[in-house]
């Protein structure tokens, strides 16, 4: 019962850190997203872009500070990382797109939201919820599949 209770304390840590570096790649990842959006670039290529930007940061602190007992850099771990978030990647898409068309948010909808006096764009209005939607699936992914004793045992010692 103690164990379960660590571990479950443990987990709840883990997402914490998992969550402060997630506000780090997210900041990467809206400015580069404004940037490139403001610039006329469509916002799916944007999102790729943008996206993408946040990997490398994510991977460094993520595995030196809140998977770091399970952290190993084998060729496995960093293919399941790139793997899962090519995934997150598809769960962002998948839900800017059906922001932006099934359920239709475009610049009246961002100007009756916020009034003409903040100048708040549709694309990145709907980038919220694709945000939201991507770090849960890549915090689960993450935890399952790249920074996980048992599913890379020859990294840990076989522990």
């Amino acid at each position: 019962m103690q164990n379960a209770k660590n571990e479950t304390k443990k987990t709840v840590w883990q997402f914490i850190k998992f969550s402060a570096v997630g506000v780090t790649n997210t900041l990467v990842d809206f400015i580069v997203f404004w940037l490139l959006t403001h610039a006329g670039m469509n916002y799916m290529l944007s999102q790729v872009f943008s996206y993408s930007a946040g990997i490398l940061n994510s991977y460094i602190w993520n595995s030196k500070w809140t998977f770091k007992k399970e952290r190993s850099h084998s060729l496995k771990t960093v293919l399941m990382f790139i793997l899962v978030n090519v995934l997150s990647l598809g769960v962002s898409l998948g839900v800017l797109w059906v922001c932006k068309n099934p359920i239709g948010i475009n610049q009246d909808v961002a100007v009756n939201i916020f009034g003409k006096a903040i100048s708040i764009s549709s694309d990145l209005i709907c980038k919220i919820p694709a945000s939201v939607f991507s770090a849960v699936a890549n915090f689960v992914l993450t935890k399952l599949f790249v920074f996980n004793k048992e599913t890379h045992p020859e990294e840990n010692g076989g522990n």
